[in-house]
């Protein structure tokens, strides 16, 4: 699987789509205005000449048009996203390697996020911006963004609170793990629960802790390499991330308010703004390069030391078989006779 560097992708953004994306900035920027100032002329108008007719409807239909506007300006901002994620990360997301696959419309799968149980409670659940494809010959991930929101009936309707917005994403491994283990943001309330590990890396344990019920087997994933590279993609990804290593799956999620959306109208798509994304791209990468040989080689020794531990158990019966078959030949009574 071929990669890119992110100066190649960036000057190719640059060079094919950056005066596109500008003129498409441009345009749309003066249609939310033009939208704007018609509603504002508009509202103007009804208030100065038509109050004294339409009396207590002037205020209403004065705002209807402010409100008509910014619906009409949603469409613009849509149509604009739709055109930033084709011609900016569709290319970042493919040039990563031949397998990568990014779909803007579609999502993650309720039943996928419920699978890793980091959230539990939600009424609402939406998700777009799936990304797809190999880490290696028999690695695979997909990720995206998700929305869950908690929602309150009320007498003219109901209302949403956000309870997560941001990435979500899922790890597929050749092998599957004998524990449990989960990574948060370091939080002081957690130093009191039975199950947080306490690591010898005091930067580690700055930025997370660490959850299992077998600490022997997490103290074996967490060796000083795996730490060393769970430091460096905190200071890759400025977003705490959660992960948590479960059978043959790593999955992790990050808060991510507006994913892969573009910059707002008044701003240029920048070389900052596209390396966040193209960082953001590569999370998967980063984890399975943090977990999946060390994960890979526990799983197989593990594999290796129950067959033995099977053999031996196999032997050992027969041996006692044999031994039972030699005492009770060698001590026969003349009775037995």
């Amino acid at each position: 699987m071929k990669n890119k560097k992110f100066s190649d992708v960036f000057g190719e953004i640059y060079s094919n789509n950056h005066k596109k994306l500008e003129e498409l900035r441009i345009i749309a920027l003066f249609k939310c205005i033009f939208l704007y100032v018609i509603a504002i002329i508009y509202a103007f108008y009804i208030l100065k000449y038509t109050a004294k007719y339409l009396e207590d409807l002037s205020i209403p239909l004065a705002m209807l048009g402010l409100i008509v506007a910014f619906y009409l300006n949603k469409f613009v901002v849509k149509e604009y996203a739709k055109e930033f994620k084709f011609n900016v990360i569709k290319i970042l997301v493919e040039s990563q390697n031949d397998t990568y696959e990014y779909r803007p419309k579609f999502g993650i799968t309720e039943m996928e996020y419920s699978e890793s149980d980091l959230e539990r409670n939600w009424d609402e659940f939406e998700s777009e911006d799936y990304i797809e494809g190999n880490l290696d010959k028999n690695v695979t991930f997909k990720m995206a963004q998700v929305d869950t929101y908690d929602v309150t009936k009320e007498a003219y309707g109901k209302s949403r609170k956000t309870i997560f917005s941001g990435l979500y994403g899922i790890i597929t491994l050749p092998v599957k793990t004998e524990g449990t283990l989960t990574i948060n943001g370091n939080s002081a309330a957690r130093e009191y629960l039975e199950s947080r590990i306490n690591l010898e890396s005091q930067v580690f344990e700055e930025n997370y802790d660490v959850l299992s019920e077998d600490k022997i087997w997490a103290l074996q994933v967490l060796n000083s390499e795996v730490i060393e590279n769970l430091i460096e993609l905190k200071n890759k990804i400025s977003t705490p991330i959660k992960i948590k290593i479960s059978g043959d799956k790593i999955f992790f999620r990050l808060e991510y308010k507006d994913l892969f959306e573009p910059p707002k109208f008044f701003n240029s798509v920048g070389f900052e703004t596209l390396y966040k994304y193209f960082r953001t791209i590569n999370i998967p990468v980063y984890l399975y390069d943090a977990f999946a040989d060390n994960l890979i080689d526990i799983s197989k020794k593990k594999e290796i030391e129950n067959v033995d531990n099977s053999l031996n158990k196999d032997n050992k019966t027969e041996l006692l078989e044999n031994d039972e078959e030699i005492y009770f030949t060698t001590n026969k009574t003349d009775d037995d006779e």
